[in-house]
């Protein structure tokens, strides 16, 4: 689900790679990048956020889409570096805002995403009893 409103940024749905005991993650190509696979780059235009998530199996959007909080954008997967047997399915997640960092403004640093995640966890529950509700008569 996406965690904010916002405009994405990147999307790539067509990661290709493999990987063998001996050698390890063999890259083909596509993704967001070797070791990120298929993710999402979501912008948040009311803090200037970003909201970087990889290793996704299925993205549903494309870059330059708008969308809505709680709206389902991808789904978890084994991509990248993730596609090893010894990992298994996840999204990494990364909130990040410019800030200041090592005496730099405008670097992105990282954030806690856990109170939007929370909000949006209660509006996606609360849209799919509606949906239920509405079903239901």
């Amino acid at each position: 689900y996406a965690p904010v409103s916002g405009v994405v940024v990147a999307s790539e749905n067509n990661w290709k790679g493999s990987w063998n005991r001996k050698g390890g993650l063999h890259y083909e190509s596509g993704g967001l990048g070797e070791l990120s696979g298929n993710g999402i780059i979501l912008f948040n235009p009311i803090d200037t956020s970003y909201y970087f998530m990889i290793h996704m199996k299925d993205v549903y959007v494309h870059s330059g889409d708008v969308v809505s909080r709680g709206r389902i954008i991808g789904t978890v997967g084994k991509t990248g570096n993730a596609i090893s047997p010894y990992a298994d399915k996840h999204l990494h997640l990364a909130h990040k805002k410019p800030g200041k960092a090592c005496g730099i403004d405008g670097v992105l640093v990282a954030q806690n995403p856990y109170e939007n995640l929370r909000e949006t966890i209660s509006v996606s529950l609360a849209q799919k009893n509606g949906r239920e509700s509405e079903n239901s008569y």
